[in-house]
Order: structure tokens, then C-alpha cells, then sequence
């Protein structure tokens, strides 16, 4: 298994080893950047850093995107020909401190690409460019797939029937749009843009089998959370493709359990959108202190290490010289600070685990440990964030504890629970089967 990432605009966060396990200390990218979580973030000695020197003739970089694989080495980074129409990918290694090399023998092409972001995605497998050209009237919305380790091109998935709208354009806003980010977990692409109101989930592995379940979910128009123009008062009621009202969803990413997230700017004091694991919308969530200001990034860490949370960027209207700051509210370990520290007197004892057996027929034992004596509530959610039981809402001490969920008068399916104490909390899936 190799290790992946992307990166850009948008931090991304690398959080397993080319075996597949997860590390210790998380990375934390942005474009040509590299710090390990947990170090000081305002140490700029300790930041990783490569360039982009060298391009393919004829071609430039489009926003130095990129995936990283095989232990952080080889990046896959989008190149455009201005001239011509033509995309493509090329590959570089990547050279601490110094310039990136290109691969001379790797240039994959493909054809008109009237573009204006490039966001490339990766199952260690092959990967996957997105295109979105909104500031064109073409509708044009593919993911190409390129087999990485023999550079050749294999083909395309067409999303332009999710994302072009002529209705959309007719009523006065932009016709089409084409993901203008994108993301992946467990093989599962991801994708938005601040020019729509559109997510969507895909299987970009359906291409080999059966294209037409490539989708997996779409929030669309209809669902408040992440809409435009949703209210009746709004000069186009309902208009979907429309980058000149809120939100402006900047990226977007999801959690291990599939919950999926994105920063939710021009909607008020609010960090980010939440959508359920299945495409639909919960509500908009804000951490303390959030202002109305602008905030362009959401990501998380979730691989079990004590740097899981959910990591967003806020905007207090000042300008900072260095880059983006980040801050985020790890639910479980304490806060984090300043993007990629965690405060030292954050407790370590409270700690969830998987409940066993997983999956299970009628019942299951979640246990947990507690860092301190307090209130306590074990809440079991449905895969639409719905709570459907509370197996534990009461005081109790410091130390280990176990509960039984009987989920005989449950169908079969996906759940999540969540331990909450204090200021502390997990959530975590688990599978009834019947």
C-alpha cells in the first residue's frame, strides 16, 4: 500500500505509513510544505520544503496540486497547455530543500481541457484528475484516470450531467461548474466547489465494472445545508450554481466514519457544513469564538493517533505574512493550538475502543476509560446522524468502564456511537448485521 496526498491551496493530512499503519505523528502539507503534527508550527527550521522548477515543454503547473506517494517521495502534479487546450499529469520526485525532480519518461496527456482547477486524487492505484472550468460555457466535468506506474491514460468518468445546468444558467447564474476541490479516503473521491451548492461522492473505480454507479451520493439543491439562494426572499430562489452567494464551499473532506465536512464562508459566525454518510445535510457547526470573516479550509486527522480532530482555518481579517493559520477542537486529546500542536495538559486517560464483537447480532460491548470522575452519555447515532439511543446518560468515576448495547429491536445496518464526558469525545462505527 502506498501513501498518498494532496495538496494546494488547502492542507491536507498524511495519516498512515506505506504499510498501511497509522503514524504516530500525522503530516500536515500545503502545497510544497511539509511539518510533522505535534512539532512547532512557528518553527519554520522544522518545515519540509521542495519546489517546482522544472515543467514538461509547452506545459505549465495549474495551482501546484499534488499527490505524494511512496513514502512521500513522488508527487503527481497537474500541467496545462494554454495554447493548445491540452491537460495532463506529470511526475516529480520530490527533493527536500531544494528543486522537485521531473520525470522525463512520465507525461500523460489527454485533450481540450478549457480548465480552471485541476485537483488529482489517488488510491495508490491509479489516479484521478478532476477538472472544473465554471468561468467557461462548455459544460465539461470528467475525472481522468491515469494508471500511475505505467503513465498511461485509461480514461474518463463524465459528471457534467451533475453539474452543468442550463436551468441554473438561464435563470442568470453560471451554467456549469466541475469540482473545483477535491479529496480521498478509503478509495472514495470526494468533491466540491465555492461555484456550486453541488457535493458529491464518488466510486471512481466503478469505471472498470459498472460506470453508472460511480456515484455514490449527491447533496444537491434541496438540502439547506451547503444551498444556495435556498431562502424566498433570495434573487434567484433555488439556483444551484452560483458563485456569487454563500456558501462558498472552498474545500472538502471527510472523516473515517464518512461524515463529510466543508468550511461554510458568507453564511455568518458559523466553521463548517456537516453532511452524514449519506449525502445528507445536518447543519451548519461553528468552535467557539468563529466570526463571520472568511474561512477557506476544513480537514481532519483520524487514524487513532492523539492529533485526531477536526482542523479548521479561521479568518479574523488580518493578513498574516507567514501563511494560513490554523486551529481546530480535538474532541478527545485538548485543543489545538496553532494548526499542528496539541496542548500538553490535555488528558490522556479518556480513550474509546471499537466495540466487539464488529460486526454483531444482537449485542456488542463498547468500552471506554475515563480521565476523570464526571457525567457520562453513550448515544448511538443512524448513518443519517439521527440519535436513535442513549445507552448511558449518568455519573461515574475515573477509570475503565464497559456498556452493552441490545440492538434486537434495530435493523441491520451502519451505526455510530458516541462517548461524550465533559469536553471530551469519540465517535466511532460499528455494523449490525442480521
Amino acid at each position: 500500500m502506498t501513501n498518498f496526498i494532496n495538496c494546494g491551496v488547502q492542507p491536507i493530512f498524511i495519516e498512515k505509513d506505506e504499510a498501511g499503519n497509522p503514524l504516530t505523528n500525522p503530516l500536515y502539507m500545503n502545497a510544497t510544505n511539509k511539518w510533522i503534527v505535534g512539532t512547532d508550527p512557528l518553527d519554520n527550521t522544522l518545515m519540509e520544503t521542495t519546489a517546482i522548477a522544472d515543467v514538461p515543454a509547452g506545459f505549465a503547473t495549474k495551482y501546484i496540486k499534488c499527490y505524494q506517494l511512496d513514502n512521500q517521495k513522488i508527487m503527481y502534479i497537474p500541467i496545462h497547455n494554454a495554447d493548445s487546450g491540452t491537460g495532463g499529469l506529470a511526475r516529480y520526485e520530490w527533493v527536500p530543500s531544494g528543486n522537485a525532480i521531473l520525470d522525463t519518461d512520465f507525461e500523460v496527456t489527454w485533450g481540450q481541457s478549457t480548465i480552471y482547477h485541476m485537483n488529482p486524487l489517488t488510491d495508490g492505484n491509479y489516479v484521478y484528475v478532476t477538472e472544473n472550468n465554471y468561468k467557461e460555457l462548455e459544460v465539461k466535468a470528467p475525472i481522468h484516470i491515469v494508471d500511475y506506474e505505467e503513465g498511461e491514460y485509461v480514461g474518463e468518468i463524465d459528471l457534467s450531467d451533475w453539474w452543468g445546468s442550463l436551468e441554473d444558467y438561464e435563470a442568470g447564474a453560471q451554467m456549469n461548474g466541475g469540482p473545483g476541490t477535491a479529496s480521498m479516503r478509503d478509495g472514495l473521491a470526494y468533491l466540491g466547489c465555492h461555484c456550486s451548492c453541488l457535493m458529491q461522492v464518488v466510486n471512481p473505480m466503478a469505471y472498470f465494472d459498472d460506470v453508472d454507479d460511480a456515484v455514490v451520493w449527491v447533496n444537491d439543491n434541496g438540502d439547506y445545508v451547503v444551498d444556495h439562494n435556498f431562502e424566498e426572499t433570495a434573487a434567484m430562489p433555488w439556483v444551484c450554481n452560483d458563485f456569487n452567494v454563500g456558501p462558498y464551499n472552498y474545500n472538502i473532506r471527510s472523516d473515517a466514519n464518512g461524515f463529510t465536512s466543508s468550511p461554510a464562508f458568507d453564511v455568518g459566525a458559523v466553521s463548517f457544513s456537516l453532511i452524514a454518510p449519506d449525502g445528507t445535510g445536518v447543519d451548519y457547526l461553528a468552535v467557539a469564538g468563529e466570526t463571520a470573516a472568511q474561512k477557506n479550509g476544513v480537514d481532519y486527522i483520524d487514524n487513532g493517533s492523539a492529533y485526531d480532530g477536526l482542523y479548521t482555518s479561521l479568518n479574523d481579517g488580518e493578513v498574516v505574512a507567514t501563511g494560513t493559520w490554523y486551529v481546530g477542537q480535538d474532541s478527545i486529546k485538548g485543543t489545538i493550538t496553532s494548526g499542528v500542536s496539541v496542548d500538553e495538559e490535555a488528558p490522556e486517560a479518556f480513550a474509546v475502543a471499537q466495540n466487539s464483537p464488529n460486526p454483531f447480532n444482537p449485542t456488542t460491548t463498547i468500552s471506554f476509560s475515563l480521565a476523570n470522575a464526571g457525567d457520562v452519555s453513550v448515544d448511538v447515532f443512524n448513518i443519517a446522524g439521527q440519535k436513535v439511543d442513549t445507552i448511558v446518560n449518568q455519573f461515574m468515576d475515573s477509570g475503565s468502564h464497559s456498556v452493552v448495547w441490545d440492538a434486537s429491536d434495530f435493523s441491520a445496518g451502519v451505526y455510530f456511537y458516541t462517548v461524550k464526558s465533559g469536553s471530551f469525545s469519540k465517535t466511532i462505527k460499528m455494523t449490525l448485521v442480521k
